[in-house]
């Protein structure tokens, strides 16, 4: 970040958004600037790629989600990221993560998927798996949440 108001305005964007109309002119009040220049500098903090995207996040639970499981796929190493776009832009996956194989556990791509029941997110797998040919997988169950929370970039604490 190229200045402290950046990481201010960094730090207040990780905070919930007020629940406004007019949520940037909300937020650029409290940290004492124009709302043109908060606007301002997201815009140059995204198009230098300092900043990705600003998101909402949904309590799945409230909002009638009540089901997800983490599936961890088997895809052959030259066909990850073809997979991976293709199991992203299922609406039912909210993550898809590529990581490393390890000893022991041969599985690279990483889902998490959501739906209303358990019927719902078992048809979202096997779904999936028809449309990407990938048949080795595990699912993984949530057994208790122990922490969700967004990251807090700059804290001052």
């Amino acid at each position: 970040m190229r200045d402290p108001l950046d990481r201010r305005i960094v730090r207040a964007l990780c905070d919930d958004l007020p629940l406004s109309p007019t949520p940037f002119r909300e937020i650029a009040q409290r940290l004492g600037v124009e709302e043109k220049e908060l606007l301002r500098r997201v815009q140059r903090m995204q198009e230098t790629g300092e900043m990705r995207r600003i998101g909402v996040a949904l309590h799945h639970v409230k909002a009638g989600y009540m089901h997800n499981v983490m599936v961890v796929w088997d895809v052959p190493d030259d066909e990850t990221a073809r997979v991976g776009e293709l199991m992203a832009s299922q609406r039912e996956v909210s993550h898809c993560y590529c990581r490393l194989r390890q000893r022991d556990w041969p599985y690279n791509l990483y889902t998490m998927i959501h739906a209303n029941s358990e019927e719902g997110v078992l048809r979202a797998v096997r779904e999936i798996a028809a449309r990407t040919g990938c048949s080795e997988y595990r699912l993984l169950s949530t057994i208790r949440e122990l922490k969700k929370a967004g990251m807090k970039y700059y804290s001052e604490t």
